[in-house]
């Protein structure tokens, strides 16, 4: 019988000590035979180091710690990567624990289904004291979906074959701030097929430092309309991806508006109204979650004056 391949798992972490003992014990917990766990500190000044300290004497063998002066999450991100030596690369927020078995079964379902590049689980909502807010079954993998409709499919707990991407160099590009997962899939999406692993092994932590909670502002929403206008101008996408432009750009001035919140009404509303203007219309079999609605309800009678100002035909 042949020995489990090699899962390498990064948790880069940034002043996240009150949370991040309960990350590695999730980690650590999974007691899978070849793991391989990096904690990689990206310049923290809350005590860190005194948190992982004792799981290095308690596992020196599984787990290690790397310390380096602040960079940004991407940038902490491909220093694991760089490092990594495992079969699989899976990243763990250092505030998102997973679940039992999460290790074993993803395994296990991409050794099941050795064609698929990246594997990604159902997951969990949960609040900063650990209590379920909802759970989270996440649609099936299209790529014309998560590119038409810059829809991040894979969450927390995914899981990549990183023997087959030996010449990515970063897997991260530390351009993007506030979605650096997403253009990363995107990228990802272009090199072999995603796939759903229909179990609930992961959370993600929604609390008010949260990143996407905490930063409501332009800088966010702009890398929205900066990402899709990037990758639509890549010319190794599929004819059959490059044609969903459009419907690409509409979705991005939507998510570019609720990521300001109520902190720019006047560019939310512009923001929505280029957003009708570019997909008047959206198919009928899109989820419920991702229609615009809202944002035809929020407009009213302000819609038509803008959809005049920017010259809407």
């Amino acid at each position: 019988m042949s020995p489990p391949p090699r899962v390498t798992v990064i948790t880069p972490t940034y002043n996240r000590a009150d949370l991040l003992a309960e990350t590695i014990d999730s980690v650590l917990g999974q007691r899978y035979p070849d793991l391989e766990y990096l904690v990689i500190d990206d310049g923290s000044t809350d005590g860190t180091r005194e948190v992982v300290a004792p799981y290095l004497q308690s596992h020196p063998r599984v787990i290690r710690y790397f310390h380096h002066g602040n960079r940004g999450e991407a940038a902490t991100v491909n220093r694991g990567w760089e490092l990594a030596t495992g079969n699989y690369f899976a990243y763990v927020g250092s505030d998102d624990p997973m679940l039992p078995g999460w290790l074993e079964k993803g395994v296990a379902f991409m050794e099941e289904h050795p064609d698929v590049l990246v594997g990604y689980p159902d997951w969990r909502m949960i609040d900063e004291h650990s209590h379920l807010i909802k759970d989270v079954q996440v649609l099936e993998y299209d790529f014309a979906h998560m590119a038409g409709w810059f829809n991040c499919l894979p969450g927390p707990g995914a899981f990549i074959r990183r023997t087959v991407l030996v010449d990515l160099g970063a897997l991260r590009d530390s351009a993007y701030r506030f979605m650096p997962d997403f253009e990363t899939w995107l990228r990802l999406a272009l090199r072999g097929p995603f796939q759903r692993i229909p179990e609930t092994l992961a959370t993600w932590r929604h609390h008010a430092e949260a990143t996407t909670v905490a930063e409501q502002n332009l800088p966010r929403a702009g890398e929205y309309l900066r990402l899709a206008d990037r990758f639509f101008a890549r010319l190794d996408l599929p004819p059959a991806i490059a044609r969903l432009h459009r419907r690409a750009k509409s979705r991005a001035w939507y998510l570019a508006a609720l990521a300001l919140g109520n902190n720019h009404p006047a560019h939310t509303l512009y923001y929505l109204a280029r957003s009708l203007v570019a997909c008047p219309v959206e198919p009928r079999d899109l989820p419920t979650d991702l229609r615009r609605n809202a944002a035809r309800k929020f407009l009213g009678y302000g819609r038509l004056l803008l959809l005049r100002l920017i010259g809407a035909r």
